[in-house]
């Protein structure tokens, strides 16, 4: 087996694992391995990408969220003279609205500036104020990977992650195949805890910044010793 395995070695070591058919079974393992990658990714959100929308026509007040992203981190407005506006707030429909009500005619305060998401088979997002002609909207979300088909594909989540996750959570669900609730449950808990450790990853990738609070350096940190913290004169 290579290092990084590959979709054919992540087959095997499942088949093997639970004694399944590598003939007859073999089409169920790459359903589960897929199945656990795409799982994963968007649990983690791993796999981002960025859409931007046609030209608004004037007075529009609701957009189609590009079918490709399953969630959404920001989204941004150009305005007709090219400027951008900052991330438009993500607020409850309830407050759109609200924000609509008893307005009638033309308005005019530039790019929209809210949304609230409306789930369904086909995602939208209703904003406010209307688009007044002209605005782009840009999405910044997650999506699925490519689905594994060949033998030689290989996971896109970095290793040691990536197989494991695969593996194991093809595991489990082969080992529920096999009504083996033994392993199932031991598979179940391996494939959490990589999907924990590579969650833990994805949360320092960009650094050591906390993402809860946002830190403003706005002086140089304190020296490592003092004595590049005292005078040189004194």
């Amino acid at each position: 087996m290579s290092y990084p395995p590959n979709f054919h070695d992540i087959q095997e070591s499942v088949i093997a694992k639970l004694r399944l058919d590598p003939d007859l079974d073999r089409d169920k393992v790459k359903d589960w391995i897929n199945n656990n990658y795409m799982a994963a990714s968007l649990e983690t959100e791993f796999f981002t990408d960025v859409q931007v929308s046609s030209t608004l026509p004037a007075n529009a007040a609701s957009l189609g969220v590009p079918a490709a992203l399953l969630m959404l981190d920001y989204v941004v407005t150009q305005q007709q003279n090219g400027l951008y506006r900052g991330p438009m707030e993500l607020v409850g429909i309830d407050l759109i609205l609200e924000k609509r009500a008893w307005s009638g005619g033309t308005i005019s305060q530039g790019a929209p500036q809210m949304y609230a998401y409306r789930s369904g088979p086909t995602p939208t997002i209703e904003f406010w104020p209307p688009a007044s002609g002209g605005e782009i909207v840009t999405f910044y979300g997650n999506r699925l990977p490519p689905v594994l088909v060949d033998d030689n594909d290989v996971c896109l989540i970095p290793e040691p992650y990536g197989s494991n996750i695969l593996e194991f959570g093809a595991d489990a669900q082969a080992a529920e195949f096999k009504m083996n609730y033994v392993m199932l449950s031991t598979y179940q808990q391996e494939s959490q805890y990589w999907i924990q450790r590579f969650r833990g990853f994805q949360n320092n990738r960009a650094g050591n910044l906390p993402g809860q609070l946002r830190v403003v350096r706005d002086r140089k940190p304190v020296p490592a010793t003092n004595s590049v913290d005292t005078p040189y004169n004194w």
